[in-house]
């Protein structure tokens, strides 16, 4: 006799509230957790066990013999978020938040699968996390200055690399009781000072030069982290090597687009620029020597 037991289900979880996929954005408006951060988790649960029982004579007595396995299987993913921001601007009841729900759900369902097979889903998380990341910011961020705009860009590509790296890692990391998936933390704490939208320009510069330098320093302080870590095998190494030092160039290019920013809003930069161009052409020895022979010839005249 063989008994089979099989239990299977995906369910979706808004702040620990269980709910169908099509009933998220009810629940959130029938429980006001639109005036909170909310955290939508999708789990995966799969359990199997089975049992034979084989009866056994040798013609004088008979033996019964049992024998169990079972398996298990548990997936989950999630993305946290604060809304509120958005909702007190377009409504909690409008078309717009509505459709930030949507965005966000779709999130989890791509960060859900590409957990599962990396290689396969991991582009079509990163272009869902950006359409959601890119409409929350949209509404939320005042852009209404370019160093406002330029720092909701940065946010966006820092946030869509530091999610698609979690997936990562949740798809090719091995993780036990021995070896555990490394951090992800980036330590601003030298920035001292949080962004203020109502700052001027300058004090803007100033903090995103700072910011920049130290985002670039601890991008090399993580990855070396990572490298170090016994939760992924050479060739996965060699993938994260690559996103890191993709990120990097991403960031170098911000700190290029940051120095075009300045000039643009700061026209006394690139005075100081030409300036300080034509005092090191002429500092230099040989310019200097010709300078100096013109300039004893004209005071001694013609000979």
């Amino acid at each position: 006799m063989h008994e089979k037991f099989e239990k299977k289900w995906t369910k979706y979880f808004v702040n620990d509230i269980e709910c169908e996929r099509d009933a998220i954005y009810q629940t959130i408006l029938e429980n006001k957790l639109y005036d909170s951060t909310i955290t939508l988790i999708k789990k995966y649960h799969f359990e199997l066990s089975e049992k034979s029982r084989v009866e056994e004579s040798n013609g004088y007595r008979s033996n019964k013999k049992i024998s169990t396995s079972s398996q298990s299987e548990n997936k989950s993913a999630y993305i946290s978020h604060e809304t509120k921001v958005f909702a007190d601007k377009m409504g909690y009841a409008s078309k717009e938040y509505n459709q930030l729900i949507d965005k966000l759900i779709h999130a989890v369902d791509m960060l859900f699968e590409t957990e599962k097979n990396y290689d396969l889903y991991s582009q079509q998380f990163r272009a869902a996390m950006r359409d959601f990341l890119s409409f929350l910011y949209k509404y939320t961020v005042e852009n209404d200055t370019a160093y406002n705009d330029f720092l909701r860009k940065l946010s966006l590509e820092y946030a869509i690399f530091l999610f698609d790296m979690i997936a990562f890692s949740l798809s090719e990391g091995y993780c036990s009781n021995q070896k555990k998936l490394p951090s992800l933390v980036f330590d601003f704490s030298d920035l001292k000072i949080k962004w203020n939208e109502n700052w001027d320009n300058k004090s803007k510069e100033e903090f995103l030069n700072k910011f920049l330098s130290i985002l670039l320093q601890q991008t090399e302080i993580v990855l070396s982290q990572w490298q170090k870590s016994d939760a992924f095998n050479e060739s996965a190494k060699q993938q994260i090597t690559a996103s890191f030092n993709e990120f990097k160039e991403v960031i170098k290019d911000f700190q290029t687009q940051k120095r075009m920013l300045d000039k643009l809003l700061f026209p006394e930069i690139q005075k100081t620029i030409v300036f300080d161009n034509m005092f090191a052409f002429y500092q230099q020895p040989q310019v200097k020597l010709r300078i100096d022979e013109q300039e004893k010839s004209r005071l001694l005249g013609p000979q």
